[in-house]
C-alpha cells in the first residue's frame, strides 16, 4: 500500500511539472486590450486543443496626426513650419515648409540703343533680391512709336458713319537709304500683354529719309461696333495699350526691296 502511494505521488509530480502533457496548438490570438500611441495593448493566444491562454504585448500603436497648422510662413528667404497635433495623446511633431519662390519684377532700367545694350532688372516684391539681364542693342531698320490714339465718333456731318479710332504714329528710319514704302502689321495688346487686335498697317504716301522720320496721322480703324475686339481698341485709353510693329517688307526709292 505504501508502494502504491509513493507510485502516485510521482504521477501527480511529474503532471504538476510538466503541465497537462498537451503539445499546444495556438490560434492567431485576438486582441483583449488595444493598443494606443501611449500604452500598449495585449493579445490571448488560445491552445486549440486544451483552451489554454497566455498573453504577448502589443507595441505602441503610431500617432494619428491632424493636419497641422501652419506656425510659421515660409517666405523667399526664410522655411517656414507646420505643426501637426495627434488626435489621442496631443503628441506634437514639426514639418518644415520649403522656402518659397521669389516674386520677381520686371523692368527696363537702361533702354538700349543702336550702339549700346539697355538693362532689365527683376526685383523681388518680397524681400528685395533682384538681377539683372542686358538688353541686346537695337537693329531695326523701321522704328514705329504710336504717339496717341484718338476716338472719334459717328458723324454724318463729316462723312463719319461708324465710330473711328485714329492712331498717331512716328516713323523712323534707321537705315543709309531713303524708303518709299513699308509692308507691315501693327499688334495692339492690351498692358498684360494680351492681344487685342493685330492690324494691316502699310505706309505709302510719303518717303522717308535715310536716318529721318515723318509722322503719320488719318491711319486707324472704322470701329464695327458688333466686333468685340474693335470694341475694346475703342474703349481702351491710351496708356493702358502696348504696340508692336512688324515688318514684312521695305520698299526703297532706288527701287530695292528687302524682307527683314
Amino acid at each position: 500500500m505504501k508502494k502504491l502511494f509513493t507510485w502516485s505521488m510521482v504521477i501527480m509530480l511529474s503532471f504538476a511539472l510538466t503541465g497537462c502533457g498537451c503539445e499546444h496548438d495556438y490560434d492567431e490570438g485576438k486582441i483583449t486590450k488595444k493598443a494606443t500611441c501611449t500604452e500598449e495593448g495585449i493579445k490571448t493566444i488560445t491552445c486549440k486543443l486544451c483552451g489554454e491562454e497566455k498573453t504577448e504585448t502589443v507595441p505602441l500603436a503610431k500617432h494619428t496626426y491632424d493636419n497641422g497648422k501652419v506656425t510659421k510662413k515660409a517666405t523667399c528667404t526664410v522655411e517656414g513650419e507646420k505643426t501637426l497635433t495627434c488626435k489621442i495623446c496631443d503628441n506634437e511633431k514639426v514639418k518644415t515648409i520649403k522656402i518659397k519662390d521669389h516674386d520677381y519684377e520686371e523692368k527696363v532700367t537702361k533702354e538700349a540703343t543702336f550702339e549700346e545694350e539697355g538693362i532689365k532688372t527683376f526685383t523681388c516684391k518680397n524681400c528685395g533680391d533682384s538681377y539683372t539681364e542686358s538688353i541686346p542693342v537695337r537693329d531695326d531698320k523701321i522704328v514705329l512709336t504710336v504717339e496717341d490714339k484718338i476716338n472719334y465718333e459717328r458723324d454724318t456731318s463729316a462723312w463719319r458713319f461708324t465710330p473711328f479710332v485714329e492712331l498717331v504714329c512716328k516713323i523712323e528710319n534707321m537705315t543709309d537709304k531713303d524708303i518709299k514704302g513699308i509692308e507691315g502689321e501693327l499688334i495692339v495688346n492690351d498692358m498684360f500683354g494680351k492681344q487685342i487686335i493685330t492690324l494691316g498697317w502699310d505706309i505709302t504716301e510719303n518717303d522717308i529719309p535715310a536716318h529721318g522720320f515723318i509722322t503719320q496721322t488719318d491711319y486707324g480703324l472704322e470701329i464695327n461696333e458688333f466686333i468685340d475686339t474693335h470694341k475694346k481698341l475703342y474703349n481702351t485709353n491710351y496708356d493702358a495699350l502696348e504696340f508692336e510693329y512688324k515688318v514684312k517688307q521695305i520698299i526703297y526709292t532706288d527701287g530695292t526691296t528687302e524682307s527683314p
